[in-house]
């Protein structure tokens, strides 16, 4: 060992000891980072001291539960594991967790997806289990192609780690595809029969990662995992390793028969919801390929008690509070679904931050199916908070759910408190908002009850959900076309056109959605107003592939005044061209526009004044193009804060007769009311001439929108 690997091991013990012994801190990334200022290499040094090897654990969601349930596991066969139980798991937290001690076993290592770069050259682990992938903070992991690629790149580097993985899930399958091509060993897991789960309202992942055909589902766990193949033949999900059946999942826990290679295991836990039963089935595979016994592996399973924020349970005031991560569209139905699993009166918290380890960008909140709350007859009250709290509070008024606004925990318990007895409470919480949620419900379980004249003040009061006019009572009626809603929802596009249904009900208007798909051959002559969302590369480019054979009729429609808005890679299709990649590829030439390519990306919050909204729009902005606009074609609005088409014109978007092109997304319409009905204007004076839109009650929208205006002008 080298001197420089001495000293950065040495100073990073040190401040490891400094951190626990005198200031009572928690140590789990500073001696990391200490560590590696001095000897960059000393991870790989440090795993020269691993007797059996390391395991590493990443995936968008479940990496801190699996992670510890298999620590758990091994060190229950009597065996020395190092691990970031904390789940610090960037680089500086992985060498954290191999600092202490001279020798162990075997490192049980949770790892950031784009940390595997780091990771895995300087580890070389002996597997890497990859639980799955999801659509998670765009706006810092970038689109899921470019995770994929990252832990691609990172198997390479260390050939010799065999890729555990989940089989039901296309894009791990599209990993493990392009892996196995250069020699990494892959074993996968998933589940053997049809769980007759609901699915959710917006899949990922819906195409082959081949020929990009849809794929075809026998059945579906949730999200994407199931049992998908292509209907080229190109893909399938593969014969799995490690089989799963006699499935059970409720609020009361998980149960699953376990199969690998003619051996059967019975396994059980208190916890419940189907992504625990994919967590418990990796873990298990992982602590079978580590030489750890079943009856072993369900002893660790028996003990396991949370106690990180992950499903921790908390009694304060004989009420029974659940605490859980919810970061993502998928996290947060599955939370949805365990709910929904338990019939007792329950109130629900949500907080969500957007600090940088949450993803400043939280338009995937309206992929959430908050609609079951509404449905929950047994959720007494919704309350929201964090950061993002007036977002969350219009995402729920469209979904039928009147939300007011707790600051905190204690607020959200004093409503619980007012319930009936037997009321218990869940708060569903993103990444930052965990640990402050975590240490307040510790605090209060320690010692202080709210007393029943505090429970009567509670959250703020929110205005009620706006109710819905029946449509046997309005006189006119609007169609929309939602262009290719299965590839251009990147951004919670889905809630632009619930924001128009509702709104439009609101008017007293009669609307019919029209979704136009892949293969469909759509008809513009008799449609009010069509949305074209945001999509990666790859989805845009299959989209202007279909949109060029209708180009015609399109444009037709356009220059007869017909409503269209385009929103990211909607709006660049309008245009003449755009680049993907170093490729110039024609677009609709709707608008006389064009975009290029820029650099840096172009990511943040955004704020821009237009004459067709009496409120600053705002919203989010992540888009790595530069559109210009020809002299006949006016930008939407002043930037007032961020960026917009371009690093210098001062302008975002475009508008075109009644065309409307925007990167704003976050989604654009529900937080600005005033350019939902902008379009809804137009739309019925196309169709039935003057037109006037009365008042709605848009408390909740405006707040939200003065909210972040306030934060960024």
């Amino acid at each position: 060992m080298g001197a420089s690997k001495h000293v950065a091991i040495g100073l990073g013990r040190l401040t490891r000891w400094g951190l626990h012994t005198v200031a009572r801190r928690p140590a789990s990334q500073l001696p990391g980072r200490v560590a590696l200022a001095i000897d960059p290499g000393v991870i790989g040094e440090l795993a020269r001291k691993l007797r059996r090897g390391s395991i590493v654990v990443c995936g968008t969601n479940g990496k801190t539960t699996t992670t510890n349930v298999l620590a758990d596991a091994i060190e229950s066969s009597g065996q020395r594991v190092l691990c970031n139980r904390e789940g610090a798991n960037m680089a500086a937290g992985v060498a954290c967790a191999l600092l202490p001690g001279r020798w162990a076993d075997w490192a049980v290592i949770e790892s950031d997806e784009l940390s595997t770069i780091h990771v895995l050259p300087a580890l070389k682990p002996t597997y890497l289990v990859l639980l799955n992938l999801f659509r998670d903070q765009l706006d810092r992991a970038g689109e899921i192609d470019h995770v994929q690629d990252t832990i691609v790149q990172a198997l390479a580097s260390s050939p010799n780690t065999v890729l555990v993985t989940c089989g039901d899930d296309p894009l791990c399958m599209g990993v493990a595809l392009r892996a196995s091509k250069s020699g990494t060993k892959v074993l996968t897991f998933g589940m053997g029969e049809d769980l007759g789960l609901e699915p959710d309202r917006v899949p990922e992942a819906k195409f082959c990662q081949v020929c990009g055909a849809e794929l075809i589902y026998d059945y579906r766990s949730y999200a994407q995992l199931g049992a998908f193949r292509c209907p080229n033949g190109d893909f399938a999900r593969p014969n799995l390793d490690f089989v799963a059946t006699g499935v059970r999942v409720g609020h009361g826990g998980v149960t699953l028969e376990v199969c690998h290679k003619d051996e059967y295991a019975h396994l059980s836990t208190g916890f419940g919801g189907i992504y625990m039963a994919y967590n418990v089935l990796a873990a298990y595979a992982a602590s079978s390929l580590a030489e750890v016994g079943a009856l072993t592996f369900q002893t660790a399973l028996d003990g396991f008690a949370p106690d990180n924020g992950r499903l921790q349970h908390f009694c304060i005031g004989g009420r029974d509070i659940t605490l859980n991560l919810a970061k993502n569209p998928t996290g947060f139905n599955q939370n949805l679904s365990l709910l929904a699993q338990d019939p007792e009166a329950k109130t629900v918290y949500v907080v969500v931050n957007d600090n940088y380890n949450d993803g400043k960008d939280i338009s995937w909140i309206w992929d959430v199916d908050f609609e079951r709350l509404a449905a929950e007859s047994s959720a007494t009250q919704v309350m929201v908070g964090g950061h993002r709290a007036n977002d969350l509070q219009v995402r729920m008024k469209y979904a039928g759910v009147d939300a007011p606004v707790a600051n905190s925990v204690s607020d959200a318990l004093a409503t619980t408190f007012a319930q009936p007895d037997g009321t218990s409470m869940y708060v569903l919480c993103n990444y930052s908002a965990l640990a402050p949620a975590k240490a307040e419900l510790e605090s209060l379980a320690k010692g202080r009850i709210i007393p029943r004249e505090e429970a009567a003040a509670g959250p703020s009061k929110s205005a009620a959900a706006q109710t819905v006019r029946p449509h046997e009572h309005a006189t006119r009626k609007l169609v929309i076309a939602h262009l290719y809603p299965e590839l251009l929802n990147l951004y919670g596009d889905s809630g632009n056109i619930l924001c128009l249904r509702k709104r439009m009900a609101w008017h007293g208007i009669e609307v019919e959605v029209r979704e136009v798909h892949v293969g469909d051959t759509p008809s513009f002559s008799n449609v009010d107003l069509v949305f074209i969302g945001g999509g990666s590369d790859r989805e845009q480019r299959i989209v202007c592939d279909f949109l060029l054979n209708q180009r015609e009729e399109l444009a037709a429609y356009v220059e007869d005044e017909g409503v269209l808005a385009a929103v990211c890679g909607g709006y660049q299709l309008l245009g003449d061209s755009y680049l993907l990649g170093d490729e110039k590829v024609p677009g609709l030439s709707l608008v006389d526009l064009y975009t290029d390519r820029g650099s840096p990306r172009i990511i943040g919050n955004i704020a821009i004044e237009s004459d067709i909204a009496p409120q600053p729009i705002v919203g989010y902005e992540n888009h790595g193009g530069r559109t210009h606009l020809g002299p006949g074609v006016r930008p939407l609005g002043k930037v007032l804060h961020g960026q917009g088409n371009d690093d210098s014109s001062g302008y975002e978007g475009c508008r075109y007769k009644n065309v409307l092109g925007t990167y704003i997304h976050g989604p654009l319409l529900p937080k600005n009311p005033g350019v939902a009905d902008w379009l809804v204007a137009r739309a019925l004076e196309r169709r039935y001439g003057a037109a006037r839109l009365e008042p709605l009650d848009d408390t909740v929208e405006l707040e939200a929108n003065r909210t972040m205006v306030n934060r960024l002008c």
